[in-house]
């Protein structure tokens, strides 16, 4: 018996205690190695979605001051109740 055995077996764990122990470890390890890759990809898609969406904004804020810059008309959901952007703008600075 050598040092190792001795001091697993005055700690009440056998040898294959050790080793169903270990194996329950390794186990639980895979798991959370597959858990953490799904959540990766969970993630990566999620990003690309608010990429996505980031990109439609700036196009759409693009599209109001080139509008804007042109004269023509702006209508968006946060002009005031008169409908003035000027106004709304100056109370955002």
């Amino acid at each position: 018996m050598n040092q190792n055995d001795k001091s697993d077996a005055q700690d009440g764990v056998t040898d294959s205690e050790a080793r169903s122990q270990l194996s329950q470890a390794l186990k639980d390890l895979a798991r959370g190695e597959q858990t953490a890759n799904a959540l990766e990809n969970n993630l990566s898609k999620l990003e690309s979605k608010l990429d996505e969406l980031l990109a439609s904004f700036e196009d759409s804020v693009e599209e109001i001051t080139t509008e804007k810059d042109a004269g023509g008309p702006t209508k968006s959901a946060g002009e005031g109740h008169d409908g003035n952007a000027k106004d709304l703008e100056e109370k955002r600075d």
